[in-house]
């Protein structure tokens, strides 16, 4: 009996798995004034979310941040939602608070990121 209850797990797991976020995947940021462009994947982390830097380009790079987190423990507050994350500047050691939400076209993202008084918010689309 229990080899039939666990075959029969291991076939509804391959035919329904688990549905991806909308917001997993790569996200693409650039910038027109100074030319950088960063690309992002957005993946699960533990019970969390994380963005890790895949690709960067750009003259005010001047330093390796491939494979960086820059976005860690997002909580997924609803469809399309990420919140109490923290945005991990590269190389300099600091975080401030951040938000990711994916738009409704599901092909751009906002991510808020907030010091002190003042955030910022940048578009993310997809490559």
């Amino acid at each position: 009996m229990t080899r039939i209850a666990i075959a029969f797990l291991l076939s509804v797991a391959v035919f329904f798995p688990v549905a991806a976020t909308e917001a997993e995947g790569r996200w693409r940021l650039t910038s027109g004034e100074n030319d950088e462009e960063l690309i992002i994947n957005f993946e699960p982390c533990g019970d969390r979310f994380c963005a890790v830097i895949e690709h960067a380009e750009g003259p005010e790079l001047d330093r390796p941040v491939v494979g960086h987190i820059l976005i860690k423990n997002l909580r997924m507050m609803g469809e399309g939602l990420y919140e109490d994350g923290r945005f991990q500047f590269p190389g300099m050691g600091r975080s401030v608070p951040a938000s990711f939400s994916v738009h409704s076209d599901q092909r751009t993202a906002t991510l808020k990121v907030c010091r002190v008084l003042m955030c910022q918010r940048m578009t993310w689309t997809r490559p």
